[in-house]
């Protein structure tokens, strides 16, 4: 099994944030990397506003040599709490109950538990769902969301209780 290896100083020039040209009354905006150890994994976490978040992913995969339109096996996903679900949505059976719905569980080996689940999001989450019937159309909390995460150019949205919330996207209580 490869793995992908990016030296210090690259890492460093790809995860700089480009300053963006503010509008008229706007500060630049502010993007922070964080390189998280969950012990039996990294993962980068990547904080700012929608264009220079896209803009991170970017240069680090550009970086790794990954570039996602030619590694098709290569996808990203929005990390986000089950918080940002209302309490009825928050299992991945009740979410597959809709067709425009594709949901899966996520363990870690832990069946006792549910630990987290992936869901798909279409290229066009308002064109997929306008196939299906009202009933089985996402509902709209989780449109919204897709629609968010496809802004960022995710394919998935990893939803866990342990994630921290987003600002600016809404949550639920339970």
């Amino acid at each position: 099994m490869g793995m992908t290896s990016i030296g210090l100083s690259a890492l460093y020039t790809a995860v700089t944030p480009r300053r963006e040209t503010p509008a008229r009354g706007n500060t630049p905006a502010t993007v922070s990397v964080a390189l998280v150890d969950r012990g039996n994994q990294y993962s980068v976490e990547i904080e700012g506003s929608d264009s220079g978040v896209r803009d991170v992913v970017a240069r680090l995969a550009k970086a790794a040599g990954l570039a996602t339109n030619q590694h098709p096996g290569v996808r990203l996903w929005l990390e986000l709490s089950t918080a940002h679900l209302p309490a009825k949505l928050r299992e991945f059976h009740t979410l597959n109950q809709y067709a425009a719905v594709l949901a899966y569980e996520m363990n870690d080996g832990d069946y006792s538990a549910y630990q987290s689940m992936l869901l798909w999001v279409p290229d066009d989450p308002v064109e997929s769902a306008s196939v299906y019937d009202a009933e089985d159309q996402p509902p709209a909390e989780v449109l919204a969301l897709q629609l968010h995460a496809r802004k960022l150019g995710c394919d998935y949205i990893r939803f866990d209780r342990d994630a921290d919330t987003v600002d600016g996207l809404p949550t639920f209580e339970g």
